[in-house]
């Protein structure tokens, strides 16, 4: 369990390269359920810094990221999708929808996911260095 804790408690993504650098050292290979572990737990991360406060199934076929992001802010964030991932990612007040994504596997979903928030995140790199 303090094994669960430590990697849920790890705030960024250089944090859980050295959690899983620890437990494979100490335990040999680390079991698929674990990567997957760490790999939701980075999802999270990478949607916290973009302003999604939740990711939920939405029936079968969706999957929403709830925010609480203005409209412009989703359009600033959604210029570093392609059309056609823009176009799969809705947005309307307090969520976006990603359509189609819930009849993935749960570990594609959580890849394309990663992703899609990691194309974003270029944009507040770019903001962040202009601002310098």
């Amino acid at each position: 369990m303090s094994a669960y804790r430590s990697v849920a408690a790890a705030d960024t993504k250089l944090e859980l390269i050295n959690i899983a650098a620890g437990w494979h050292d100490r335990y040999g290979e680390i079991p698929k359920p674990a990567q997957q572990l760490f790999r939701i737990v980075e999802l999270k991360q990478i949607a916290k810094q973009l302003g999604f406060s939740r990711i939920r199934p939405d029936g079968k076929q969706h999957v929403i990221l709830e925010t609480p992001m203005a409209e412009p802010a989703w359009n600033l964030l959604a210029e570093y999708l392609t059309d056609s991932l823009r176009s799969r990612y809705v947005y309307s007040s307090g969520k976006v929808t990603a359509r189609g994504l819930g009849v993935l596997r749960p570990e594609e979903q959580v890849e394309t996911l990663i992703g899609v928030l990691s194309k974003m995140q270029g944009v507040l790199m770019i903001e962040t260095a202009s601002e310098s």
